[in-house]
C-alpha cells in the first residue's frame, strides 16, 4: 500500500517539476521572440542646443532607450538651433543585461532625414531597423561609425558658434557623395546626440560648452567612448 502512494506522489513531484521546466523554456522562447518584432517608431524627441534644456531633453532620450529595452525601434531625434533643424534616427535597442550580447548599433544613429525629404540610411549589416528602408531611403556608402566618417583614432573639437552649420550641413544634404563636411558635421551630432546619452560625463562637456561656449575636445573621451559597456547608460555609466 505504501509503494504505490509512494510512486504517486514521486510522480506527482516529477511532473510539477517538468512543467516548471516547460515554463522556464516558454520565458525564455518569449524572451528570445522579442527580438523578431518589427521595429516601430517610438516618436520624435526634441533636442535643443540650448543649455536651459539641453540637459533635460537628453534625459527624455535617455529614459526613451531605457523603456524601450532591446527592441529594435526606432527614436527620431529633432536636433535644433536657432531656426535650423535636423532629423536623425537612431536605434533605441538597448540590452543592461550582460549575458545577452548587445543589439547592433545600439543606442545610435542609423540615418537622416535629407533636403530632399528622402532618408539616408548608413550602410549598417546587418541592419537594424530594416523597415526604414524603402522607396524614399537612399543606402549611404559609409556606415556611421567614426572610422567611416574620418576619425579612426581620434575626434574632434566641437565649438558652439559652429553647431548652426553642423545641423543645417546635415538637413541640407543630397545626393550620395559624402563631403569632408558631412563626414565633421556628422562626426560631432552624434557626440552631441548618442555619446551624451550613454556618457553622464559627455553630457555634462557638452553642457559646459553650450553654456560658456569653451570648446569641448572630444579626444578627451575617446579611449572611454571606444570601450563603452553597452550595458551601462547615463546616470550609471559616468
Amino acid at each position: 500500500m505504501l509503494k504505490p502512494l509512494l510512486f504517486s506522489c514521486l510522480s506527482l513531484v516529477f511532473l510539477g517539476f517538468n512543467e516548471k521546466k516547460v515554463n522556464c523554456q516558454k520565458k525564455i522562447y518569449q524572451l528570445d521572440k522579442s527580438y523578431l518584432k518589427k521595429s516601430r517608431v517610438l516618436g520624435v524627441f526634441d533636442l535643443n542646443l540650448e543649455h536651459t534644456v539641453y540637459n533635460s531633453n537628453i534625459q527624455n532620450i535617455r529614459d526613451a532607450f531605457r523603456g524601450n529595452a532591446n527592441v529594435p525601434n526606432v527614436l527620431q531625434v529633432k536636433v535644433k538651433i536657432n531656426e535650423a533643424s535636423c532629423l536623425l534616427y537612431l536605434n533605441a535597442a538597448f540590452e543592461s543585461r550582460a549575458c545577452i550580447p548587445a543589439p547592433n548599433a545600439s543606442l545610435y544613429v542609423i540615418g537622416f532625414k535629407g533636403g530632399d525629404g528622402r532618408d539616408y540610411l548608413f550602410n549598417i549589416e546587418p541592419f537594424p531597423n530594416p523597415e526604414l528602408k524603402g522607396i524614399n531611403s537612399i543606402t549611404l556608402s559609409i556606415d556611421g561609425s567614426y572610422r567611416s566618417l574620418g576619425h579612426a583614432s581620434s575626434l574632434p573639437i566641437i565649438n558652439k558658434a559652429e553647431l548652426e552649420t553642423l545641423v543645417r550641413t546635415i538637413s541640407n544634404f543630397k545626393g550620395t557623395i559624402i563631403s569632408s563636411a558631412l563626414s565633421s558635421a556628422l562626426t560631432k551630432i552624434i557626440i552631441i546626440t548618442c555619446e551624451t546619452s550613454r556618457f553622464k560625463s559627455v553630457e555634462t562637456d557638452v553642457y559646459n560648452m553650450l553654456r560658456t561656449s569653451t570648446p569641448f575636445d572630444a579626444s578627451t573621451r575617446y579611449d572611454m567612448i571606444k570601450r563603452w559597456n553597452t550595458t551601462l547608460l547615463g546616470d550609471n555609466n559616468f
